[in-house]
Parts: C-alpha cells; sequence; structure tokens
C-alpha cells in the first residue's frame, strides 16, 4: 500500500459541510472548499492513500469534525451499504455514506448520517474508502482496497 501522507491543507470539507455548498473554507492556497475535495478525490483516484481531517456533522457519529480519516483506492464493486467512501455526486466530492447500491446499474446511493440523500452515482466516480476513522481501522474496508495495477 502506498505510504500515507498528510495533504498540506489548512482545512479540507466538503460541501455538505459548509452548509449547503457554500465554501465557508479555504486551505492554504485559498481553495474553496469544493477545490479542495478534488484534489484530495484526484490523488485517491490516482492511487494514493490520503490522511485528512473533515469538518462538519453529517455523518456524526461515524466521523467528528476533524477526525483524522484515512482514505486508500477502492474497488467500487465491492462497496457494501454502510461504507464511508469518497465520491462524486452530482459535481461535488463527498465523503459520506453508501446507503444502496444497484450492482446491474453499477452505481451507488450516497447520503449522509442524518437521514439526507445527494444522490446516485457511477462505480466510476467512487474514489475511495475510508480504511480508519480516528486512529480505529473500520471493519472490513481494508479488505476492499483497490489492488495497484486493478
Amino acid at each position: 500500500m502506498a505510504d500515507m501522507e498528510q495533504p498540506e491543507l489548512a482545512c479540507i470539507t466538503g460541501p455538505a459541510y459548509g452548509g449547503r455548498g457554500s465554501p465557508r473554507h479555504l486551505d492554504r492556497d485559498g481553495d474553496t472548499v469544493n477545490a479542495v475535495m478534488k484534489k484530495i478525490a484526484e490523488r485517491v483516484a490516482e492511487g494514493e492513500t490520503v490522511t485528512f481531517r473533515p469538518t462538519g456533522n453529517s455523518i456524526v457519529p461515524l466521523i467528528h469534525s476533524r477526525d483524522e480519516v484515512i482514505v486508500a483506492p477502492v474497488d467500487p464493486r465491492l462497496v457494501e451499504a454502510g461504507d464511508i467512501v469518497l465520491t462524486r455526486v452530482a459535481g461535488s466530492e463527498y465523503i459520506h455514506l453508501v446507503k444502496a447500491i444497484e450492482p446491474a446499474r453499477r452505481r451507488v446511493q450516497i447520503g449522509n448520517n442524518r437521514g439526507g440523500i445527494n444522490g446516485w452515482t457511477g462505480f466510476d466516480r467512487v474514489y475511495g474508502i475510508a480504511v480508519s476513522v480516528a486512529g480505529i481501522d473500520r471493519p472490513g474496508a481494508r479488505a476492499k482496497v483497490k489492488k495497484p495495477g486493478a
């Protein structure tokens, strides 16, 4: 597995964490919330395992604001309802829950832990899986990590 490295970002969050998609935080380069999450998603999509600290409360108690989260590239065919994934839905990147899966249509439904649904997205936009939150491994998540070259 690739070395885990903390991105040089002052604050990393997703649109759901910033309040109805309005970015409240900027990274050290002055990028918006959406741009920061996009940078992380790109790194994971390229095969990197990334450690970061998202802010917000949309999937508490699974991730609390500023918990350290380790996300590794995922084989989207292996995700299950209840997995925490890094994904792109309706033009924005999220670290949210898989709520439902339609394997035949190669898509997953993404939502928060408060009953909200972000929408459906294709397997090709499910970039990573949270393998650890606040230093605690997520059960079964490491078995879903995409193998190098796969």
